[in-house]
């Protein structure tokens, strides 16, 4: 089972939780609770008034009913007896990778909660938004579904996301447990451009470094080169890149130094940080893209294609490159070492910190949560959707 698979066990036990607890809560025979309410009452008075008889001069008294409401708050103590509820029937929609495994932990929960069964709708990464959005546009919602920070937006924009502040306070939820960037991530306010204020539109089940750098074990022992530290910067990465790099007698390359990814996230922007910018000003209104730091962020990861020549070009091997046991390092996602990467047998690998650049280190954060939508059916016995952050 993979690495997403387990920490979707985790997520899934935390998720439901709370949320059994509160179906459990509202499906006994508790006792009913006495209640005061306000009660408005209403009523039409007669009075006696003064008036001239028309047509004469002559003032006289007469009692007529005079149409006024007079209106009094009474209390009243009522008791309310709760509509028997039955079993909680629960839809949780996933992106996934392994059906299978995740299909495993529903099956898992239903066991264990056969008075709150759970249904899986799974897809995949690339048809999953679509379908959650056509899904909001009908009517039609599961109750939870996985967040990413790159949709929670589009989805509260759409109202499709339930505000779960409410229910934090009702719960009396430790929301400071957790990871503060984590839980800023899924907060945004209807008219803002940026996130981190405003309703917490869903609850971080992850977080963890977005992007990682690699390097091939195997390779670094062949050439009797350490393997990369804490002490290495952009020049020394490129110095090793260039050791690592072979090429053929009829100029092809062999083996390649390194691996970037053709995705601005997950390298021109922890670049452009490490060399002290931004991709936009503090309202978020401009553009950096033209400011020294991020051309020279940009700058350093064209070179390694187009002057050192040490990345193959993006789409020109048929596998992943660093499968291929050709590639000595590689920046990818952190998923790659739980899922992709674990397959390969031919050789050596390990993990090591970014290289830190002209100004300082610094990578992005990448978070998974758990939303409630608006929709669900299932509101009022459902719990904060909580899990631990690993």
């Amino acid at each position: 089972m993979s690495a997403r698979a387990m920490s979707r066990r985790r997520a899934l036990k935390g998720l439901l939780v709370l949320g059994a607890g509160g179906a459990a809560l509202s499906a006994c025979g508790a006792t009913p609770t006495p209640q005061v309410v306000e009660k408005v009452v209403t009523s039409v008075v007669e009075r006696e008034v003064t008036k001239i008889v028309e047509g004469t001069p002559q003032i006289v008294k007469e009692t007529v009913v005079i149409t006024e409401v007079q209106t009094q708050v009474v209390e009243q103590v009522v008791t309310a007896t709760p509509a028997p509820k039955g079993p909680v029937n629960l839809v949780l929609a996933d992106y996934v990778y392994d059906m299978e495994d995740q299909q495993k932990l529903v099956d898992m929960w239903n066991a264990d909660h056969p008075d709150m069964p759970m249904e899986g709708q799974f897809a995949p990464w690339d048809t999953y938004w679509t379908k959650i959005q056509t899904q909001i546009a009908g009517g039609q919602v599961p109750d939870v579904i996985d967040m990413s920070a790159f949709y929670v937006v589009v989805l509260a924009f759409r109202n499709g996301l339930l505000n779960i502040d409410p229910l934090i306070e009702r719960d009396s939820f430790p929301i400071g447990d957790f990871y503060p960037t984590s839980v800023e991530t899924f907060r945004w306010q209807y008219g803002q451009i940026r996130v981190g204020e405003g309703p917490l539109w869903a609850m971080p089940e992850s977080a963890q470094c977005g992007d990682m750098f690699y390097y091939n074990k195997s390779i670094f022992d062949k050439e009797g080169i350490p393997y990369p530290d804490d002490s290495w910067d952009w020049d020394k990465l490129l110095a090793v890149a260039k050791a690592l790099t072979k090429t053929a007698s009829d100029g092809t390359t062999e083996q390649w130094g390194l691996i970037v990814p053709a995705d601005a996230r997950m390298i021109w922007w922890p670049y452009t940080w490490q060399a002290g910018g931004e991709q936009f000003d503090d309202e978020m209104k401009n553009s950096l893209a033209e400011s020294e730091p991020s051309v020279t962020a940009l700058q350093r990861v064209v070179d390694y294609f187009q002057v050192d020549k040490v990345c193959p070009l993006p789409g020109s091997m048929q596998m992943h490159p660093f499968m291929s046991g050709k590639v000595a390092m590689c920046y990818d996602g952190y998923w790659m070492a739980t899922m992709t990467f674990t397959e390969i047998t031919e050789f050596g690998w390990d993990v090591a910190a970014f290289p830190k650049g002209p100004v300082k280190r610094q990578i992005g954060l990448g978070c998974d949560a758990w939303s409630i939508m608006s929709g669900s059916k299932n509101i009022d016995r459902l719990g904060v959707p909580e899990v631990g952050i690993h």
